[in-house]
């Protein structure tokens, strides 16, 4: 069934890429992300990550783009010494208004985006046997936000993420992002 989808995904792109009246343009969005992942194993704790979203706008018109980009995030997390962390998801994004980039007088816009995400985060570090715990694990993502009125070609949005394994839904991840999405016009 995963598959099917991810064929009519990908055909759906490629469809609207040559019916687009535009031709597909580079996208990009950066900020900082904080995230809560979980794992019933440790406990939950802070994510903060730097955000880096690459990807290319296949569809567009006044008030719609269709997005597909990699929001990869590095960050580190703290309970008894430094520890790095990864998301790496692929997302299918569905942006309006503001967001779409195209209308210079919508105020707000709103994004919706769905795809796959690997997790890895060491949650806390045990320091008799020396073994650190993390969340580790590859699953489904989630995410949804608010952007506002365009300035400069930068649309400031608060963008929130949930993602569970494909596996258990006992592991998984939370997030909130201040991002700044920029376009190539």
């Amino acid at each position: 069934m995963k598959k099917i989808l991810l064929i009519f995904l990908s055909c759906l792109c490629i469809y609207n890429t040559g019916i687009s009246q535009k031709r597909p343009v580079g996208y990009l969005n950066a900020g900082g992300t904080l995230f809560i992942p979980w794992d019933p194993n440790s406990n939950a704790l802070f994510f903060p990550a730097f955000t880096l979203a690459p990807g290319i706008r296949f569809f567009q018109d006044n008030n719609f783009a269709l997005v597909v980009n990699f929001p990869l995030s590095a960050g580190i997390t703290y309970k008894t010494d430094l520890f790095a962390g990864i998301d790496l998801p692929a997302m299918l994004s569905f942006n309006f208004a503001s967001s779409a980039g195209n209308n210079r007088n919508a105020k707000i816009g709103f994004i919706l985006a769905a795809g796959e995400a690997y997790t890895n985060v060491v949650n806390s570090y045990d320091n008799i046997s020396g073994e650190k715990i993390n969340t580790k694990f590859w699953g489904f993502r989630f995410n949804a936000g608010v952007s506002f009125k365009e300035e400069n070609e930068i649309i400031p949005s608060i963008i929130l993420s949930y993602g569970t394994s494909f596996f258990s839904h006992k592991v998984g991840i939370i997030g909130i992002g201040l991002q700044l999405i920029m376009f190539n016009r």
